[in-house]
């Protein structure tokens, strides 16, 4: 039956969406199901739920997905397709896109921060694509402005602390390429430096000279010393 009695009994009347005839009256259907106006209640399939009228079936928008009957927001670091029975959680160094309808890795630079969001490394470190967190640059080391990578401090300079830079070293030391720190030349040698400026090997004072105390230079010995 499409329709029920009316109350004088002369009529029959076409029941609304969302109900169905038992021939004399109009019941509701039953939850998760749906009825055109006359017709009888279906069941919504998976990722699916009634309309507002309950005259037919909706899928669940991206990032939606049913609960009880209904379309819900997927929860934190979670995504479904459009239509989707169920939230997907993202996997470690990956995050919702835009559109919560699917997990997106992070980039090289950046790392998984705690709300599920893809955020930059922090100066002196870096991270590969797809990575959950970022590293601290090495000693001898610096991290390129992108944080992608790591790169090796040339000679005559040391990285700093916190691996944003290399530093030439001071007067007087020395360093090899990827050093993390600069060594004094010993006394009755200079530092030796390359077409930069920066200090690359020690040099042994020739015969006659000595070296200054901050090692930056051998000058001669004074009359009547030698060396």
């Amino acid at each position: 039956s499409r329709g029920h009695l009316n109350a004088d009994r002369s009529s029959c009347a076409i029941c609304s969406a969302g109900t169905q005839s038992n021939t004399t009256h109009c019941n509701p259907c039953p939850a998760h199901h749906v009825a055109k106006a006359g017709e009888r209640c279906t069941e919504c399939e998976e990722g699916s739920a009634p309309s507002k009228d309950r005259s037919a079936c909706v899928k669940c928008p991206p990032g939606h997905a049913m609960s009880n009957g209904a379309c819900v927001a997927c929860g934190a670091n979670e995504v479904a397709a459009y239509g989707a029975a169920n939230c997907t959680l993202c996997s470690v160094g990956s995050a919702p896109s835009p559109a919560r309808d699917r997990c997106k890795r992070c980039e090289a630079g950046q790392r998984m921060a705690h709300n599920g969001t893809c955020v930059g490394c922090a100066p002196g470190h870096f991270s590969r694509h797809g990575s959950a967190n970022c590293t601290l640059c090495g000693g001898g080391e610096r991290a390129h402005d992108s944080g992608t990578h790591c790169e090796v401090c040339a000679a005559g300079t040391r990285s700093v602390p916190n691996r944003t830079a290399c530093l030439p070293c001071p007067p007087g030391a020395v360093s090899s390429r990827g050093a993390a720190n600069c060594t004094w030349c010993p006394a009755g040698e200079r530092q030796s430096l390359d077409a930069s400026g920066r200090g690359v090997a020690c040099e042994v004072c020739a015969a006659g000279t000595r070296s200054v105390p901050n090692r930056t230079a051998c000058l001669p010995c004074p009359p009547g010393a030698v060396s």
